[in-house]
């Protein structure tokens, strides 16, 4: 079974709620990199490479962890006592950044015209 089968087993919620929760903290995530990198927020959150790599991040560093450290608990625990547990992963990844990627994003806003009541 892969991570998400057994992480929506255990917490009883529905793909589309978990889906929800992972997108609700990219939007945090995203809000905190615009704050210490100078940058805006609601077009990070609209970049779709940057959203794949913090998909890649939350599958490492949130599922997959979240699975090795609790496997035996998940199915013993109740679903509101695994929602509580799994609740502290995505900590994990709040301070990581994609520079690389976050310079090439950077650079292509600042090619981006700005807008009339900016160029005066």
């Amino acid at each position: 079974m892969k991570t998400t089968e057994k992480i929506l087993k255990s917490t009883k919620l529905k793909y589309r709620e978990y889906d929800a929760w992972r997108f609700n903290n990219f939007i945090d995530w995203c809000y905190r990199v615009a704050e210490s990198h100078f940058m805006n927020a609601p077009q990070l959150i609209k970049h779709d490479g940057l959203f794949n790599w913090y998909c890649d991040m939350w599958l490492l560093h949130v599922e997959k962890q979240f699975v090795k450290d609790n496997d035996s608990l998940l199915e013993m625990n109740a679903p509101d006592q695994v929602q509580e547990i799994l609740l502290t992963y995505p900590d994990a990844i709040l301070e990581m950044r994609p520079e690389p990627l976050l310079k090439m994003i950077r650079t292509s806003f600042k090619n981006q015209p700005k807008p009339e009541y900016e160029s005066k």
